[in-house]
Parts: C-alpha cells; structure tokens; sequence
C-alpha cells in the first residue's frame, strides 16, 4: 500500500463463521499497534464451507510491493 510500515497476513484456520473449521485470513496495513484485534483487518476472508480451513498454510512473501 505504498505507506512504508510492514502489513501483516493472519491465518486462522479454526474460525467457525462459515462453519466448523471453515477458517478465516486477516490482513492488517501498518503500522500495527498492540490490542488490534481480528475484528478490525480491513480485509478479512472467510472460508465459504465447513472444514475449507482457510488459512492453515499463509507463507511470507516478504516486501511485495517494495516500500520497506
């Protein structure tokens, strides 16, 4: 996003909301401060059916878009 802070992928494979274990990934855009909580990633995905487990695999990609 261009701002220079480190953003974040959170993977949580156990999240229920689309059905047991459909999991769940939150991006947060730095900067990050301590206390935020999934509720408030601008970008959360939701697995669509029990057991997608979404998120159980979430490798770093490092600086992708080259700000730092």
């Amino acid at each position: 996003n261009g701002d220079g802070h480190a953003d974040l992928g959170v993977g949580a494979y156990g999240v229920d909301d689309g059905g047991s274990s459909a999991g769940a990934v939150y991006a947060f855009f730095g900067p990050i401060t301590a206390g935020t909580a999934a509720a408030d990633a601008p970008l959360q995905l939701v697995g669509a059916a029990a057991y997608d487990i979404l998120g159980v695999y979430l490798p770093g990609a490092g600086d992708v878009d080259g700000d730092g």
